[in-house]
């Protein structure tokens, strides 16, 4: 049936063009007697996925949730997927629910969808026109599912050999309550947001803060990893040069002298990285059984064998990646899209997940046919990007799966982008914990990491009222001053080898508020003119 009203229309804007777009179209609506209305908490209190996109138009950078009463739209308006799975124009397929067929936008074009989504019936029908909406076909016809993806990455367990500098182990001085590992995400915001940089770089001194303190403390103290939960490179990805911009001259040799090991966030899906959506379209490398055993696609124990492409620059510099000479590259650490890591010293384990799929309306901050447009263009078709994302995400719950149900270490470090909310509902620790076999569920220490959302705080507890859902998007790359509490997370290991939180939201690894900018953002009268003349 056809709604009365369509609600909660989300309008994510990049730049201040759009929100100057955004402020003409409300005002010529306002003079044709629309009504717009914006509650301030309820536009305050949104999160990412929407409005972190509002971007570079003020230094204080909000979402802002737009409800505009309308009866109906227009073939192909940019219009919310039911459901809320993100957004679409026209001729596109929304996302289903977990299980869920996705379905035609519901401003596509009348009889649009069959043998292009999965179901070719509307959940909504908005559009206008003449005649009545379509007979829903009770039987759509299939359409091709997705290639599957292959990871490729060496399963060796610490081939990076980190346990030779951790303490307490193999033999070595000390405790093993003397290492740790730190934790962020959403924190790329050099080199493709100037007013954010300010904000990273005041995480990125905290990071080197805590950790010239703690070896103050402890003269035996070793940082021995850090890990990174996506949205690396804002705005829209990344391009040669950002791996010094946005990394490199932005933490201490303290920091870059160690592994970071890292899985893609939506702004990774971008325009600057064209190639990233769909790796096997124009390939700029390809793991195959001939290759297998190089370093790139496996090494000694490589998890696949199958022929995969590769076309991003964010990876591994051996699999394409861009930035060869910056110092220290070799320690941004993403063999793949979805990967594990294990150290067998430390009865720990990485898992690392892709599940970008369930905000393909989200990538490059505001979707394929704006910040993600060349990702699209490279893919051909959605189609082809869906089914690309669809199946990434499916592997990467049978990398998470396959780690489940071997259960090898009883310390497991999840690393994901998104927040449960954002991803269908998956709470990637609950996953794990069900796949596990029953007589290691409670000997098992499972954390969960994600940002996506620009704050620092606990998701979740355990049944002693341990945090274990750790939402630590606050590290500095979106988007502005505002976005508190702000930091990273610190952990380490008790002295029964188990790892534990050490700093989360405690002053010592959090920042409320930040410093202002010593330089303001101003937007005058000529800028408008300018963006007037380039609309």
């Amino acid at each position: 049936t056809t709604p009365s009203t369509i609600q909660d229309i989300v309008i994510p804007m990049t730049g201040w063009r759009s929100s100057l777009v955004l402020l003409l179209a409300a005002a010529a609506d306002a003079a044709a007697g629309d009504a717009w209305e914006c509650s301030c908490g309820e536009c305050d209190a949104v999160t990412d996925g929407t409005a972190e996109e509002v971007g570079l138009l003020q230094a204080q950078v909000t979402e802002h949730r737009i409800t505009r009463s309308m009866e109906s739209c227009q073939v192909g308006d940019l219009v919310q997927c039911p459901g809320g799975t993100g957004f679409c124009s026209g001729a596109e397929c929304c996302n289903g629910g977990v299980g869920e067929p996705n379905f035609p936008c519901p401003s596509a074009p009348a009889g649009w969808g069959q043998g292009r989504c999965q179901s070719g019936v509307k959940n909504v029908d908005c559009t206008t026109g003449p005649g009545p909406a379509p007979t829903p076909n009770p039987t759509p016809g299939p359409i091709p599912g997705p290639i599957p993806f292959y990871p490729h990455f060496d399963t060796t367990p610490d081939y990076l050999n980190i346990a030779a500098r951790a303490m307490g182990v193999n033999g070595h001085l000390g405790h093993i309550s003397d290492n740790f590992y730190l934790v962020v995400a959403d924190q790329g915001g050099c080199g493709g947001c100037t007013d954010c940089c300010a904000m990273q770089t005041q995480v990125a001194k905290k990071m080197d803060d805590y950790i010239t303190a703690r070896k103050a403390k402890n003269p035996n103290s070793e940082l021995l990893f850090v890990l990174a939960g996506g949205d690396n490179f804002y705005w829209d990805g990344a391009r040669s040069g950002r791996f010094s911009e946005t990394w490199y001259d932005v933490y201490s040799q303290a920091l870059t002298s160690v592994p970071w090991f890292s899985v893609f966030g939506n702004h990774d899906y971008g325009n600057s990285d064209p190639g990233i959506g769909c790796p096997s379209a124009n390939s700029r490398f390809t793991c195959d059984r001939s290759n297998m055993n190089s370093e790139a696609c496996g090494g000694a124990a490589p998890y696949s064998t199958e022929t995969q492409g590769y076309n991003s620059n964010a990876l591994n510099v051996n699999k394409g990646g861009v930035d060869q000479g910056v110092p220290n590259r070799a320690n941004w650490h993403q063999p793949d899209y979805t990967y594990y890591y294990s150290i067998p010293a430390l009865d720990f384990e990485l898992v690392a997940m892709d599940l970008d799929f369930y905000q393909i309306g989200a990538l490059g901050g505001n979707g394929p046919h704006l910040g993600a447009s060349g990702v699209l263009a490279a893919c051909g078709s959605m189609d082809a990007l869906q089914n690309s994302l669809l199946a990434i995400a499916e592997a990467s719950k049978e990398v998470l799966n396959n780690r489940s149900r071997t259960a090898a270490s009883k310390n497991v470090a999840i690393l994901g982008h998104y927040p449960d909310g954002f991803q269908g509902d998956l709470n990637l620790r609950n996953l794990y914990l069900q796949g596990m076999p029953a007589d290691k569920n409670k000997s098992t220490q499972v954390f969960n990491f994600f940002g996506h959302t620009h704050v620092q705080e606990c998701n979740g507890q355990d049944a002693n009222g341990r945090c274990v859902d750790f939402l630590t998007g606050g590290s500095g790359g979106c988007c502005g001053l505002g976005d508190v509490p702000a930091g990273f997370v610190a952990l380490s290991f008790n002295g029964a080898g188990e790892q534990i939180t050490e700093c989360f939201t405690t002053p010592e690894c959090t920042i409320r508020p930040y410093t202002q900018p010593a330089h303001s953002f101003s937007f005058s009268l000529n800028d408008i003119g300018q963006a007037q003349s380039t609309l």
